[in-house]
C-alpha cells in the first residue's frame, strides 16, 4: 500500500487539475503497476477505457506520464508531514514579517489577512483525495492561499462555509478550519498578518520619534571632550581649571576645585570659586595675576569637567538617576531616560532645582522653530519631570505634517493648522471636517470653511480630529483636449468659445491628424448624462463663421484622432458610458459602419447624424469601396413588440454628389455596410528563379497561368533542367504542416500505447522500438513543410493555356528551374549514402550497389525512387515490372527505407519515414538554388 501511495503521489500532480475521470485514470495506472509488481514476467496491456481516458490528456501531460512510466514511476514516498505538493508552503511576498515583529500573539479581527497552508493528511484515503480535487471550490484551498476576513471577522469560503474567526489566534483558526467536514482530510497551518493602519488611524503623535533610537537619531549623551565651555558655566567641586602664565614667568598651573569650592593658586593663594560662572572666575584670575605677578599675564581654560547626578522622572521610558557631564542640558537628560512615552508631555517639561520650578521646556520650539533657548544647563541633583500630556488634537489629510499634536496655548483651528505646517496647495479649505466626541459620549461632525475668519477661529477641544480633504479632481470652467495633438491638457473655457478657438490652426496638431472627425464628449443636465458630437475641423478652419465651427460647453472633452489608426480606445470608453445610461425608452445611442472604410467599428450616435456623418466617422471610404451603393440594416420594434430587421439601399453616389434627400437620418443600432468593388483584391505575385532569361518576382492578374508567367520571363535558357523543376505553393505548405502535426500526434499515441504494453517488459526489442520511435517523432517535429507541387514543365510549355496541363498561378507561388543535373542520390538504409554521377544504362540496383548495398535494417520491398520533378515511383507487385531494373534519369533520388516489420507494429512508421525522406529531397532541391 505504501508503494502504491508513493507511485500515486508521483503521478497525481500531473493530472490533478483535470476532472474526476482523469484522476481515476491515474489510479488505473497505479493498479497496472500493482499487477506488474505481483507478476513481473507477464506484460499487462491497458484496457480500452484506460486508453480513452489517456487520449483525453493534453500533449504535455501525455509526455510527462509517458516519461514517468518509462522510468518505472520511481517517486519518493510521502513526506514526513504526509502531504502532497510542496513541503514548505511559501508565504507571499506581501506577507513577509520582520524578525523583530511578534505575530504569534495576533488575533483575527475584521479586515485582517491570513495565510492558510493546507496539505493532505498522511492517512488520507486516495479516493477521497480524488473526490476532493474534483471539487472546484475545495481544490482551490490546497497549498498556500492568502485570504481576507470581512469587516465582521468572518472568512467566506465559496462553496464550503462562512466561518467566524474574530478573536481567534492562528492555532485556533487552524483547528476551526480543520473541523469543517469538507476540509477534514487536510492539515491546516495559519499565519495572521497584522493590519496596516491607514488614514487617521495611521497618525502618530508628533515629536516623540526624536528620542527613538530606531529612527536613526545620532544624539550623543556624552559631550565630546573638546566641546566648548559656555561662559555661563557654573564652577563646582570636581572641575579643573587650567591656567597658562606667560611674560616674566612662563609655566602652567592645574587648579582642581576642592570639595569646599576653593582653588589653591601658587604665589597668589586660595580662592573660593564655587557658584561663580566660568566667565567670572576667568576675569578674576586674570586680574589677580596682572596685579600680583607684575609683567605676567594669564590664559584660563577649563580642564576636566566634573560629573553631576540628575533625576529624570515622570512619563519617560527609563526613569531614574543618571550621572552625566556637567555640560549636560535638559535634552541630554531626556536621551539618558530613553525618551518620553506617548502619554508624556513634550510641551511642559519641568526642570526643578531644590524643590522649585526653575525652567519649563517646550520641545515644539526646538522641533518647529529650532529654538534651544529654554534648553537649560543642568546642575547637580536637578530633577527633570515629565508630566502627562493634557490636550491633543489630530490633523489628517492635506497638511504638510499630518500628526497628533499636543496643545499648549493653541485654541483655534488656525493655530493647529499652523502647528501642522500649513495647508498643502491641493487642500480644500472650504470643506474641512471636524470630528468631535461630546462630553455626553455622542460623536458629532461639523464642516468648516477655514478660508473664512469664523472658520479659522473655531475653538478646538482635546480629542478633536480635523480632516482636510483635497480639492475635487474636476477642473471647473475648462475644456479638455487629447489625442493626436501637440499640447494635450485642460484649457480655459469661455461662454463664446468654439472649436477653432481651442485649435486655431493645424500647427496645434501632430502630423497626419484626422481633421474630418473630431470627437466631442459633452455632459448634459443635472445628472450630467453623456452626449457625443463630432466636428469637421477642416471645414471649421476654412470657414470659422459657418455652422461647422461648433460652440464648446464647459467640461467638453475634445479628442483628435490620427489618420489610419484604430479609434477603439477612446470610442470604447464613450460607448460604455452610453450603454450604462441606456434604458427601454432611450436605447443605446450607437451606430456601426463596416466594410470598405478606413476605420470600421461602432460609433456614438450624434443628434441629427446622417449616413455621410457615419462615413466621416469611419475615416472615409477605402480604395476598394463600391461608391455607388451601400446597404443599411435597421432594427425596429413593430406593433406586436417584436424586433424586425429592415434592409435599406443607400445611394452613395447621390450622397457624394450632395443630394441631402439621399443622405438618410440614422437611428439607434443602424448598421451601414460599405460593399467592396467586384473582383477587387490585393496584387498577386509569383517568383520565377533559376534558368529563365529574366528571373524575378512578377505581379500577375487573376486567372493567369504558369506558361504566361514563364513567357513574360523570357522563357527557359538552354541550360534549363525541366525535369528537375520545383514548384511550391503556400496553401500546400500549410496543408503539409497540418498533416505533419496530425501524423506526429498519431505517432505519439502509438508510442504511448507501446510504452503501456511494455511497462513490465525489459526486452531489448521493446527498448529499441521506443528509441527509434522517439527519434522518428523528433525528426517529424523538426520537418519543414515545402508545399511542393509535382508538375511536368515540358507538358506545361507544350500546352499553354490548357488547364489539363497548364497551372493557374496563385499569390506566393514559386517556380525554381535548375540547371542540368548529372547526379543520382542514394538515401536511407545503405552502407554509404551519397550521390553518383549519372551513367546511361545503370539501373536502380546498380546505384545501390555503388553505395555499398543495403544494410541489415533495409526494407528491400519498399525501395522507391523520387524523380527530379518530385514524382515518386515505388515497387510494383506486377510480374512484368522489374523495379530492381528500373532505368534511372538524371536528378533522381533512390530511397531505401528501414524495415519497420522487424520492430513491434506501428501503423504510421513506414509512412513517416517516407514523408521525412521526401521532405529531405525537396528541401535539398530548393536549397540547391
Amino acid at each position: 500500500v505504501g508503494g502504491i501511495n508513493g507511485i500515486f503521489q508521483g503521478i497525481f500532480p500531473l493530472v490533478h487539475n483535470k476532472l474526476l475521470i482523469l484522476q481515476r485514470f491515474a489510479w488505473c495506472i497505479v493498479a497496472l503497476f500493482s499487477i506488474a509488481a505481483s507478476m513481473p514476467a507477464v506484460a499487462q496491456s491497458p484496457t480500452a477505457e484506460q486508453m480513452r481516458m489517456f487520449q483525453s490528456l493534453s500533449p504535455d501531460q501525455k509526455a510527462a506520464l509517458l516519461e514517468a512510466l518509462q522510468s518505472g514511476a520511481s517517486t519518493q514516498g510521502p513526506s514526513p508531514q504526509g502531504t502532497m505538493g510542496p513541503k514548505d508552503a511559501t508565504v507571499p511576498a506581501d506577507a513577509e514579517q520582520s524578525e523583530s515583529e511578534d505575530t504569534g500573539t495576533l488575533r483575527a479581527e475584521g479586515g485582517v489577512t491570513i495565510v492558510v497552508n493546507t496539505r493532505f493528511k498522511e492517512d488520507a484515503d486516495p479516493l477521497d483525495i480524488s473526490e476532493f480535487m474534483a471539487d472546484i471550490y475545495r481544490s482551490r484551498l490546497l497549498g498556500s492561499r492568502t485570504l481576507k476576513l470581512d469587516p465582521a471577522g468572518v472568512l467566506d469560503i465559496p462553496g464550503i462555509a462562512s466561518v467566524p474567526l474574530a478573536g481567534l489566534s492562528a492555532d485556533e483558526i487552524a483547528i476551526r478550519l480543520g473541523s469543517e467536514p469538507q476540509l477534514a482530510m487536510l492539515d491546516v497551518e495559519v499565519t495572521i498578518l497584522p493590519l496596516t493602519p491607514t488614514g487617521a488611524d495611521a497618525l502618530e503623535p508628533f515629536g516623540y520619534s526624536l528620542f527613538d533610537p530606531e529612527t536613526g537619531s545620532d544624539f550623543e549623551v556624552q559631550p565630546t571632550p573638546y566641546a566648548p565651555v559656555p561662559r555661563d558655566y557654573v564652577i563646582g567641586p570636581g572641575d579643573v581649571l587650567q591656567v597658562y602664565l606667560y611674560g616674566n614667568e612662563n609655566y602652567s598651573v592645574t587648579l582642581p576645585v576642592n570639595q569646599d569650592g576653593t582653588i589653591n593658586f601658587p604665589k597668589i593663594g586660595p580662592k573660593s570659586v564655587a557658584g561663580l560662572t566660568f566667565d567670572e572666575i576667568k576675569q578674576e584670575i586674570e586680574e589677580r595675576v596682572d596685579t600680583q605677578l607684575i609683567g605676567t599675564e594669564a590664559s584660563v581654560t577649563m580642564g576636566e569637567l566634573r560629573s553631576i547626578r540628575v533625576f529624570v522622572v515622570g512619563d519617560v521610558k527609563r526613569p531614574g538617576a543618571y550621572t552625566m557631564s556637567s555640560l549636560a542640558r535638559v535634552t541630554t537628560a531626556l536621551f539618558y531616560g530613553g525618551g518620553i512615552t506617548e502619554i508624556g508631555s513634550l510641551r511642559r517639561i519641568q526642570l526643578k532645582r531644590k524643590g522649585k520650578l526653575v525652567q519649563t521646556l517646550d520641545l515644539y520650539d526646538l522641533l518647529l522653530a529650532g529654538d534651544t533657548s529654554n534648553d537649560a544647563q543642568l546642575r547637580a541633583d536637578d530633577v527633570i519631570f515629565i508630566p502627562p500630556v493634557d490636550r491633543m488634537v489630530s490633523v489628517d489629510g492635506e497638511v504638510k505634517r499630518p500628526a497628533i499634536y499636543e496643545l499648549k496655548d493653541e485654541r483655534s483651528v488656525a493655530d493647529v493648522i499652523s502647528l501642522a505646517g500649513g495647508l498643502r496647495p491641493a487642500a480644500d479649505g472650504t470643506s474641512v471636517r471636524l470630528e468631535r466626541i461630546e462630553p455626553s459620549g455622542r460623536r458629532r461632525v461639523e464642516t468648516l470653511d477655514i478660508t473664512q475668519p469664523e472658520g479659522q477661529a473655531t475653538r478646538l477641544q482635546s480629542g478633536d480630529l480635523l480632516r482636510i480633504f483635497p480639492v475635487l479632481e474636476e477642473v471647473q470652467d475648462a475644456v479638455f483636449l487629447s489625442g493626436h495633438v501637440t499640447r494635450p491638457g485642460s484649457y480655459e473655457w469661455s461662454p463664446d468659445m468654439t472649436i477653432v478657438d481651442l485649435i486655431p490652426a493645424a500647427t496645434y496638431l501632430k502630423p497626419k491628424a484626422d481633421l474630418g472627425y473630431v470627437l466631442i464628449r459633452r455632459e448634459q443636465g443635472r445628472d450630467r448624462q453623456t452626449q457625443v458630437l463630432s466636428a469637421d475641423l477642416r471645414a471649421a478652419l476654412d470657414a470659422p463663421d459657418s455652422a461647422a465651427n461648433l460652440r464648446l460647453h464647459n467640461r467638453d472633452r475634445v479628442t483628435v484622432f490620427k489618420l489610419g489608426m484604430a479609434r477603439t480606445g477612446a470610442i470604447k470608453t464613450i460607448l460604455a458610458e452610453l450603454k450604462s445610461q441606456a434604458t427601454r425608452d432611450t436605447p443605446l445611442q450607437a451606430v456601426t459602419i463596416s466594410g470598405q472604410v478606413r476605420a470600421p467599428g461602432s460609433y456614438p450616435l450624434e443628434p441629427g447624424m446622417r449616413v455621410s456623418d457615419l462615413i466621416r466617422a469611419g475615416n472615409g471610404l477605402s480604395a476598394a469601396a463600391f461608391s455607388a451603393q451601400a446597404e443599411l440594416t435597421r432594427y425596429v420594434i413593430d406593433a406586436s413588440g417584436k424586433r424586425q430587421t429592415r434592409l435599406i439601399d443607400v445611394d452613395l453616389a447621390a450622397i457624394r454628389a450632395g443630394d441631402e434627400s439621399a443622405d438618410l437620418l440614422l437611428t439607434p443600432y443602424d448598421y451601414l455596410n460599405i460593399k467592396e468593388v467586384s473582383a477587387w483584391d490585393e496584387q498577386f505575385e509569383v517568383e520565377i528563379a533559376g534558368e529563365v532569361r529574366f528571373p524575378g518576382v512578377y505581379p500577375v492578374r487573376r486567372g493567369e497561368t504558369l506558361s504566361d508567367v514563364i513567357s513574360r520571363a523570357g522563357g527557359l535558357t538552354e541550360q534549363a533542367f525541366k525535369e528537375g523543376t520545383v514548384f511550391t505553393r503556400k496553401s500546400l505548405q500549410e496543408r503539409e504542416a497540418q498533416q505533419i502535426e496530425t501524423l506526429a500526434a498519431r505517432l505519439e499515441s502509438d508510442l504511448t500505447t507501446l510504452a503501456l504494453q511494455n511497462t513490465t517488459a525489459s526486452s531489448n526489442n521493446a527498448q529499441q522500438a521506443m528509441g527509434i520511435g522517439q527519434s522518428l517523432l523528433q525528426q517529424l517535429r523538426a520537418s519543414v513543410p515545402t508545399g511542393r507541387l509535382v508538375i511536368d514543365l515540358e507538358q506545361v510549355l507544350e500546352h499553354p493555356g490548357n488547364l489539363d496541363y497548364d497551372i493557374v498561378v496563385r499569390d506566393g507561388d514559386r517556380l525554381l528551374v535548375p540547371d542540368l543535373s548529372q547526379e543520382i542520390m542514394v538515401l536511407g538504409e545503405v552502407q554509404y549514402a551519397t550521390s553518383h554521377l549519372y551513367g546511361p544504362g545503370l539501373t536502380r540496383t546498380s546505384y545501390i550497389d555503388l553505395s555499398g548495398g543495403t544494410t541489415a535494417n533495409a526494407d528491400k520491398k519498399r525501395i522507391y525512387v523520387v524523380r527530379a520533378n518530385g514524382a515518386v515511383v515505388a515497387n510494383s507487385s506486377a510480374r512484368w515490372f522489374r523495379s530492381d531494373r528500373m532505368k534511372m534519369r538524371p536528378g533522381d533520388t533512390i530511397v531505401v527505407p528501414p524495415d519497420t516489420d522487424r520492430m513491434p507494429k506501428l501503423a504510421q512508421w513506414s509512412s513517416i519515414t517516407q514523408i521525412i525522406f521526401n521532405l529531405s529531397v525537396a528541401i535539398a532541391a530548393i536549397n540547391s538554388f
